[in-house]
């Protein structure tokens, strides 16, 4: 199931989260002053401000992704459809009945539009801006132009087709490239967070036992390590989200994941608080 998010919504999940973190941040400041507390929630209102965001950024890339990979079907069916003899609003009309993920309900708006005795031109600029890919865009564009061609329409979609999916593929391809460096700043992190193991179970623990480090210095080194693990994974799952999908808000999701796992890390392994 697709669910389209509008800017509305997303204006709407930013606000509650904002009002949301920022009244954990002010009760942590008013209550939790000097408490070993006072950190926790702090992370608590990081991940409350990324958290909602992040689902409607996560459900709204859904969407564009499920249009994307639609819109060749669709303009593959329409070329076929053509082929077979049936006029090009015929076509639309026909298309209409089938599924195309996101795009049903659009195209089954065009196909009314149409009906209604709005121009053809005119219906499918309107289903490109509806959608509101890059690519359903571009393929609305197309269409229009091809429709003026007027013989042998159906050989001139064929070409939009092709050029479409091949737009698409290397949307894909781009993506599937740059997921390694995405799988590089996880393996980042987990390195930090191996390290920080190490370094307060073998070294700094075994230290404050011989006498060689006070246990007020490992307590506050394991704060220091604490604070810089936590910025440490909200800034990389930013920068993973920007080199993966070409967004920085791509990457609240990873900043979400990498500060959970780094708070349950550091309260289980590591011994903070």
């Amino acid at each position: 199931m697709y669910i389209r998010i509008s800017k509305t919504d997303k204006m709407i999940g930013w606000a509650a989260s904002i009002g949301i973190g920022l009244t954990i941040l002010v009760a942590d400041f008013l209550y939790l002053w000097g408490s070993p507390l006072f950190d926790d929630y702090i992370i608590f209102a990081l991940i409350e401000i990324c958290l909602i965001p992040a689902v409607l950024y996560f459900l709204e890339h859904r969407w564009i992704s499920g249009c994307d990979d639609n819109i060749p079907l669709l303009l593959r069916d329409l070329t076929e459809a053509q082929r077979a003899g049936l006029p090009l609003v015929r076509a639309i009309e026909e298309a209409a009945k089938r599924e195309y993920g996101p795009l049903t309900s659009e195209l089954k708006k065009t196909a009314n539009q149409i009906t209604w005795g709005i121009p053809f031109a005119e219906a499918i600029l309107n289903f490109g801006e509806r959608v509101g890919t890059v690519l359903a865009r571009r393929a609305a564009r197309l269409m229009v132009e091809a429709s003026k061609a007027g013989a042998r329409v159906h050989d001139i979609f064929e070409v939009i087709t092709n050029s479409v999916q091949e737009m698409r593929n290397l949307e894909l391809e781009r993506k599937a490239e740059m997921m390694p460096y995405t799988f590089i700043v996880y393996v980042a992190f987990f390195v930090f967070l191996f390290i920080t193991i190490i370094l307060t179970n073998i070294f700094f623990t075994p230290a404050a036992t011989y006498a060689f480090m006070s246990l007020t210095m490992v307590e506050e080194s394991k704060v220091i390590l604490f604070r810089m693990g936590m910025a440490e994974a909200f800034l990389s799952g930013l920068v993973a989200g920007k080199m993966g999908e070409g967004a920085v808000s791509g990457g609240l999701k990873h900043s979400v994941i990498m500060l959970t796992i780094g708070y349950i890390v550091f309260i289980k392994f590591v011994g903070v608080f």
